[in-house]
C-alpha cells in the first residue's frame, strides 16, 4: 500500500497530556480541534477517532483531497 504524501508538508502531528496524537491541519484553523486522533477517545463530534497511525494518515489524505485539491 502506498500513501500520496502530497500536501502533508501542511498537516502535522500534535501530541497531548493524555498520551494521544491529534492531526490538525495547518491552513484550516478550527481552535485547536483535531481533524483526527489516536488515543482515548473524548466527546466531539466533529473530530474522527481512529486506532492506528495508517488510518490517521488516512483522515489527512481525506481531508486534503476533500478541502485542499
Amino acid at each position: 500500500m502506498t500513501l500520496n504524501l502530497d500536501g502533508f508538508d501542511r498537516i502535522r502531528l500534535v501530541g497531548d497530556e493524555d498520551c494521544g496524537v491529534g492531526l490538525q491541519c495547518l491552513d484550516c484553523d478550527d481552535g485547536g480541534r483535531p481533524l483526527g486522533y489516536l488515543g482515548d477517545p473524548f466527546k466531539d463530534d466533529l473530530v474522527t477517532f481512529v486506532t492506528s497511525v495508517p488510518e490517521l494518515l488516512a483522515v489527512g489524505r481525506r481531508h486534503l483531497d476533500e478541502k485542499h485539491p
